[in-house]
């Protein structure tokens, strides 16, 4: 029996000195876990906040020449400052471990990665009706009875090119805002029969290339929100874990 009680001794001196040992490196650990998710949750805050203080700038400028009403010019302004609060939030949650301000950060971000995914989506459909637009013009144009081409495709898309001119002289005259030397008789020549398909097939190239850059642009904005939201949620959990374990350090 003594024998017995001397092993059970020695084996919860062992295990409490292995506590002993081990538990400062697991906190070591989990503060430099809760480190480095800071670090990235103040780099990603600075980022978006950088972006988003570029594109207010060039919407100014863009505003600014184009002689736009104040209300406008003001209104770049105030939507620029809400979309900064975002960032914000995550900055100032990581820094002073706010659980409320980091559940924001994370939350927005999600819903904004939701909105660029749809947003990619349109845009991806677009690509395609564009890519659609210009192959068959390009078809129409280099032959004349393509199985692509019939006569009807000719006839809607020389309609087209009539509703396209039609619009941008109605815009062109009653816009109180442009103020460039715009040669409305120039860009009505190309939008003519004999001119509608080479118009429609370089227009479709050239907006295709925009509108795939945008697509890009697009899917970085979606891994940028997603990264923001998941370490936002991360960080947030840790500091949440972090303050229910004070409480009950100073509870005992």
């Amino acid at each position: 029996f003594g024998s017995r009680h001397f092993c059970f001794e020695a084996v919860q001196l062992a295990s409490a000195r292995s506590f002993v040992y081990v538990s400062p490196r697991f906190k070591f650990n989990a503060m430099g876990d809760i480190r480095s998710t800071t670090r990235c949750v103040l780099c990603l805050s600075g980022t978006m906040a950088a972006l988003i203080l570029i594109d207010m700038y060039f919407s100014f400028v863009m505003y600014w020449k184009a002689h736009k009403a104040a209300t406008e010019i003001i209104g770049v302004i105030v939507v620029g400052l809400i979309a900064l609060i975002v960032p914000f939030c995550g900055w100032q949650g990581a820094q002073n471990r706010n659980v409320g301000m980091l559940r924001s950060y994370s939350m927005c971000n999600y819903m904004c990665g939701f909105c660029d995914v749809l947003s990619a989506i349109l845009l991806v459909v677009l690509c395609i009706v564009l890519a659609s637009m210009s192959a068959i013009a390009q078809k129409c144009n280099i032959e004349a009875h393509s199985p692509d081409c019939d006569a009807q495709a000719r006839e809607d898309m020389y309609k087209f090119c009539s509703e396209i001119d039609d619009s941008f002289q109605a815009a062109v005259a009653n816009s109180t805002s442009v103020h460039t030397n715009i040669n409305t008789t120039e860009i009505s020549v190309l939008f003519e029969e004999e001119k509608c398909l080479d118009t429609l097939s370089m227009f479709g190239t050239v907006l295709l290339l925009v509108v795939g850059f945008m697509t890009a642009l697009r899917c970085i904005f979606i891994g940028l929100h997603c990264a923001s939201g998941w370490y936002g949620s991360k960080l947030r959990d840790m500091v949440q874990d972090e303050h229910s374990e004070m409480s009950e350090s100073d509870s005992d």
